[in-house]
């Protein structure tokens, strides 16, 4: 899920930073990425595709979240009761 979380920013950081760019630049030499260019570009896509775009990255930032998140009960014995409180209890 952190792959695909950096691959959807850096997706997004290309389209943005390739808007002012002249597309003929790259058409030869990177055909795939001008094909998407096009289409992103169009229109208002690119609106489109940032706010899809952020409610992915909040899904998946939800789920990283709760793939990380503790079991009810964790604690470390070594630790006092309210040190575990705040670091496992809080969520």
């Amino acid at each position: 899920l952190i792959f695909w979380l950096g691959i959807m920013e850096g997706g997004q950081g290309c389209l943005v930073g390739l808007q002012p760019i002249d597309k003929s630049l790259y058409a030869q030499s990177h055909s795939r990425a001008h094909k998407v260019a096009i289409v992103a570009h169009k229109g208002d896509n690119m609106e489109r595709f940032i706010i899809g775009r952020q409610f992915l990255v909040v899904i998946v930032i939800f789920v990283i979240n709760m793939m990380g998140s503790t079991t009810p009960g964790t604690s470390v014995p070594a630790f006092p009761k309210v040190i575990n409180e705040i670091f496992f209890g809080t969520g």
